[in-house]
């Protein structure tokens, strides 16, 4: 087993982008996959979360895949939403998940938004495994907002 755990006060560079690859098990489609899933966790870290305080991504390699281990605080207030919505993608089927994201896709471009909601629609469709996610209350406004992430590469 082998853990990176990404320096999340840092900038996105060129040497970001080796190291992942490097981490990588030199697989082009894998690699591929286990930098487009890393990269909608970070958005969702740094565009969702509140700061770094409680932020952390870390990526676990072993003997079957990948594993992603993200934490960020959010506002406590998002908590019951972001729930609901993670349950409701746990439900989907793989072709109900793309359909979904296509039309939130179409919809976005549509009202001329940033593609909203779409990280956690992506990260469920590259994993192609359920999102875990659990909350904790740091109190009254903030709550830790975890999401374990699989990734089969073997058999």
């Amino acid at each position: 087993m082998l853990v990176y755990t990404i320096d999340l006060s840092r900038e996105i560079n060129e040497g970001f982008f080796y190291k992942l690859k490097q981490f990588g098990d030199g697989r082009l489609t894998v690699t591929k996959r286990v930098t487009e899933i890393t990269l909608e966790l970070l958005q969702n870290i740094r565009s969702h979360g509140n700061g770094l305080t409680h932020a952390s991504l870390s990526i676990i390699k072993h003997e079957s895949g990948f594993t992603w281990q993200s934490v960020n605080g959010v506002s406590s207030n998002v908590v019951k939403p972001l729930s609901e919505k993670i349950h409701h993608i746990n439900t989907l089927s793989g072709a109900e998940l793309q359909q979904q994201h296509k039309q939130i896709l179409a919809n976005s471009k549509h009202i001329q938004a940033i593609n909203p909601g779409l990280g956690l629609y992506r990260i469920a469709l590259r994993s192609q495994s359920k999102l875990r996610a659990s909350f904790k209350p740091l109190g009254s406004a903030l709550s830790t907002f975890s999401l374990d992430i699989n990734l089969a590469t073997h058999s």
